[in-house]
């Protein structure tokens, strides 16, 4: 049973719809390349700012000027 709202593309119809199909792709992998490097970055940064306090917190004092 065909369905009234089916049709074959052309020739033509379907080279455009495959560069839009590519354009569409393009648009959202490079957006998801953005996420996925700016939680990277995010992740790179928030974990060399919490190990930068464990260093600071556990370093004993410093004995400059003590005989």
């Amino acid at each position: 049973m065909s369905s009234p709202h089916k049709r074959t593309l052309t020739p033509a119809d379907r080279l455009i719809f495959e560069k839009w199909l590519r354009g569409v792709a393009a648009f959202y992998g490079a957006l998801a390349l953005l996420v996925v490097s700016a939680v990277a970055i995010g992740h790179v940064v928030g974990n060399s700012e919490s190990n930068l306090a464990a260093i600071t917190e556990s370093s004993p004092p410093s004995s400059a000027g003590a005989p």
